[in-house]
């Protein structure tokens, strides 16, 4: 399946939950294992709001996204920082990054934001990776969390999603 990518975005807003339009499923299999692996890394990104979802306009009509980390990240006024996760590293995963969530986020926030993969299993084929989550944030590198340890050299303020809209 192709991911979208948005072209002329119009507008974008944070959601306060997920739209009723779209269906609740659940995951099996591999992908079920890249839930369990969210869920874990959700125990270590406490100050983070997990699976924001937003709405859209662009060229191609409505839609929705959800991002699977949002939080504020740096010092004042901080920016968003939109993290992608994935049990496997793919190369996909930072595109759909650039293409779709930081586009939207950007807009809906009015900060750029900045965004990190980071994944469990690295394959031969990935770029070098990092191992916290300050390294990541200041470059393309994917962060590599086996599962255990700490992501943070620091921790940071509280979650950049309030009720239904961005703020920082």
């Amino acid at each position: 399946m192709e991911k979208r990518e948005v072209r002329g975005l119009r507008w974008a807003r944070a959601l306060s939950a997920r739209p009723s339009c779209i269906p609740v499923g659940r995951a099996r299999g591999i992908k079920a294992l890249g839930v369990r692996y969210e869920r874990e890394l959700a125990k270590e990104l406490r100050e983070a709001k997990r699976g924001v979802w937003f709405e859209f306009e662009d060229s191609k009509g409505h839609g929705f996204c959800q991002v699977d980390f949002l939080m504020a990240w740096g010092p004042k006024p901080p920016r968003p920082l939109v993290i992608e996760v994935k049990h496997t590293w793919t190369k996909e995963a930072r595109e759909e990054l650039e293409r779709l969530y930081l586009p939207i986020v950007w807009l809906a926030s009015g900060r750029e934001p900045i965004g990190v993969v980071i994944c469990k299993r690295l394959v031969p084929e990935a770029p070098w990776a990092v191992h916290d989550l300050e390294s990541a944030a200041q470059s393309a590198a994917p962060l590599h969390w086996i599962g255990k340890g700490p992501l943070l050299r620091r921790p940071f303020g509280p979650p950049l999603v309030g009720e239904a809209r961005v703020s920082l």
